[in-house]
């Protein structure tokens, strides 16, 4: 009998500890949801009391259309043109017509929005009362003004206004459908006010209404089905053949001399390269002799461009290899540096570029192979047009359609590769990985720039030997005014192979990785967890969603704080799996003016029910023992690897102290479970340290 009391007792703190997760997994999945009314309320104590003297009237794009040409009748000194499916944030006019005041220069404006889930009927009674649609997605953060964006597709979306003034110098396309007219309108527009004349206001102020949808079984689409499945639907509206006309009628007006061509479905602008251009193609490499024969032989093979040279820098090969590369010379010419040293990629490229001949230089690295034949023309023609700074190309890996590179996002955790390892065949977020994009970074693995922007910026920093050169060049061209671009439509195999990365993460290579990315920021702080081509808290990768961030200047109470313990934890068993991405001292983080050490990971009991568990962060070190209750936090995708273990949704954990929290020195990381439900307690001695300086 007592056993069965206490098999009941056991049961209902099961339960309670089921239903706490449950409710605590939902709201972290609807995180968004609290993230964004919190940005509203901000966005509204902004606003409520700002003064504005311009006027505005919101209309449909079917309203606008038809109030084109007779411009002089509307009262209003600003137009806020929106989709019909969907509504616009209770601030959004005060926020637009302020963001015009501010700008007087300003003539036409865009800014974000998303998507809200709701039931047939949420619409209608939104509109009606201003009731709250609930499980918002999607948010659709826009870049900055984009000029080779918005000539790929018309990214503005739902939500975008213009000066009536302006309005009454445009002619409204009559022989086209709207869709198509309201993007030669807008293609004008922004001819007519210039780039400094279009203005980016981020914040969402635009909803997206869709129904949520039900599977084949009947149920309901859960949010994150939802926003799946919409990332693959959105479609980007201008691409398709039908507007090649338009844009090039743009492009006539702006007496710049462009084809517009279908490939594959897709759309692209082919800019003539002018004549006599020399492209010098900079190679880095040693003892690859193999991989640097394939690479120069796919140049001269296919590329069908042929005023090129190609400077080889090598920093010390054998004897063997070098003989190697002199004999090839033979076939395949091209200038030889052997100037033994160590491995610098930066200092590599910038002894080849002083002995360029060309006016264009493309940094290439030796194991790439030529796939697209005209990939020289396409890319010098870009690079050519007024304000360019570097042109990248799209990488897959060898003799398949896995993404290596298409760009790089500069995400909160930094510099990364846009989709990579994303199947190619598919398109990404508006067609990621198959427009031409402004971006704010590419690739030095084939990076083309002009000799005269590299040498004015002093070439790639010495300081950055292995990685990171590529992007601190890309910023720098950027904060010189010029804009980057990938072209989607240019193809060559990477020939780095796809296990490449676990030797990174050595603690040697990542302290290296570490220090170069901070080294990078110090040298670029504006850009320290921003991507002005990606939208405010980017999470980068595949998925180009919010990530939220921690609230580092809160003041932790007593209960949450760290703490001393007095437990001898080396008596309790080991049994927790856990896995860390991140053990350092944020170089630009700051919480109360201190400095912030962040441990991020986690934490997994392979065989149990891990919503029974507790965990705590111990610190071992300055004779003590240290603990800090970790919040558990979302980490999905995690099941494949402990088909055993229970409710893992919550798995992961992000905790950070500050340097007043513990005594300088170094710390052994363990951590500690408890389970609600028995007596069974855990301990993991990790191995790895935490030093506080």
């Amino acid at each position: 009998m007592l056993n069965g009391l206490k098999r009941k007792i056991q049961n209902c703190m099961i339960d309670r500890c089921i239903k706490e997760y449950e409710a605590d997994l939902k709201a972290q999945q609807n995180a968004y949801d609290a993230f964004m009314l919190k940005q509203e309320e901000k966005l509204r104590r902004t606003y409520e009391n700002k003064a504005c003297n311009l006027t505005a009237k919101v209309m449909t794009k079917e309203e606008f259309a038809e109030v084109c040409g007779h411009f002089e009748e509307v009262q209003a000194d600003v137009l806020i043109v929106v989709n019909s499916c969907g509504v616009l944030n209770p601030v959004a006019e005060k926020a637009i017509l302020c963001c015009f005041e501010e700008n007087p220069q300003g003539k036409l404006l865009y800014a974000d929005e998303d998507v809200c889930i709701g039931k047939e009927g949420d619409l209608e009674t939104f509109c009606q009362r201003g009731v709250k649609l609930s499980e918002r997605c999607y948010p659709n953060l826009k870049p900055m003004p984009s000029p080779e964006t918005f000539l790929s597709y018309q990214y503005l979306g739902n939500i975008w206004a213009v000066r009536t003034e302006l309005c009454k110098e445009i002619e409204w396309p009559a022989d086209c459908d709207k869709k198509q007219a309201e993007y030669a309108f807008l293609l004008k527009a922004w001819e007519i006010a210039g780039n400094t004349g279009i203005l980016h206001l981020p914040e969402i102020l635009y909803h997206k209404f869709e129904l949520r949808r039900k599977n084949e079984n009947g149920s309901f689409y859960s949010r994150e089905e939802m926003e799946r499945t919409l990332r693959e639907e959105d479609f980007y509206e201008g691409n398709e053949p039908g507007y090649n006309a338009i844009k090039e009628v743009y492009f006539h007006r702006q007496d710049i001399e462009c084809k517009m061509i279908t490939e594959d479905g897709y759309s692209y602008p082919v800019y003539p390269v002018p004549a006599e251009t020399m492209v010098s193609i900079l190679i880095p490499s040693k003892d690859n002799p193999e991989v640097l024969r394939k690479c120069i032989s796919s140049i001269y093979e296919k590329s069908t461009y042929k005023k090129f040279e190609i400077v080889v820098v090598d920093n010390g090969s054998n004897e063997q290899n070098k003989a190697i590369i002199e004999k090839m010379k033979e076939k395949y010419p091209f200038t030889y540096l052997y100037q033994p040293m160590d491995f610098n990629y930066s200092k590599m490229n910038n002894i080849a570029s002083k002995e360029a001949k060309g006016e264009v230089l493309l940094l290439l690295n030796d194991d790439m192979e030529v796939v697209t034949p005209d990939w020289l023309e396409r890319m010098t023609g870009q690079l050519m047009q007024q304000g360019i700074g570097a042109v990248g190309a799209k990488l897959l890996y060898p003799d398949s359609t896995l993404i290596q590179h298409v760009g790089i996002t500069n995400a909160v955790d930094g510099p990364v590769h846009k989709l990579l390892r994303k199947d190619d065949t598919a398109s990404y977020n508006h067609g990621r990985n198959k427009l031409v994009y402004n971006v704010i970074g590419v690739t030095g693995a084939c990076l083309m720039v002009r000799k005269s922007d590299f040498e004015r910026l002093g070439g790639l920093k010495e300081d950055l030997r292995v990685a990171y050169n590529d992007v601190d060049l890309c910023f720098s061209l950027y904060e010189a005014g010029l804009r980057n671009v990938i072209r989607n439509d240019v193809i060559l195999y990477h020939h780095e192979s796809l296990s490449r990365g676990a030797d990174i993460m050595s603690e040697e290579k990542m302290k290296r990785l570490k220090w170069e990315r901070d080294y990078l920021y110090s040298c670029h702080p504006q850009f320290y967890c921003k991507d002005p081509y990606e939208g405010a808290n980017n999470s980068g990768g595949a998925e180009f969603g919010v990530q939220i961030q921690p609230d580092y200047d809160c003041i932790r109470s007593k209960k949450d704080g760290i703490s001393v313990s007095g437990v001898d934890y080396t008596a309790y068993p080991a049994g927790i799996y856990v896995g860390f991405d991140r053990i350092e001292k944020d170089a630009f983080l700051k919480a109360r003016e201190q400095d912030i050490y962040v441990v991020q990971g986690y934490a997994i009991l392979p065989e149990s029910d891990n919503c029974r568990y507790d965990f705590e962060m111990i610190f071992q070190g300055d004779g003590r023992n240290y603990r800090l209750p970790v919040e558990k936090k979302l980490r999905p995708n995690m099941s494949a690897g402990f088909p055993n273990a229970v409710r893992l949704e919550l798995c992961g954990f992000y905790c950070w102290v500050t340097a007043s929290d513990l005594p300088k020195g170094d710390y052994r990381i363990g951590l500690y479970a408890t389970d609600r439900c028995s007596r069974q307690k855990l301990f993991q001695d990790t191995g790895r340290v935490l030093t506080i300086e």
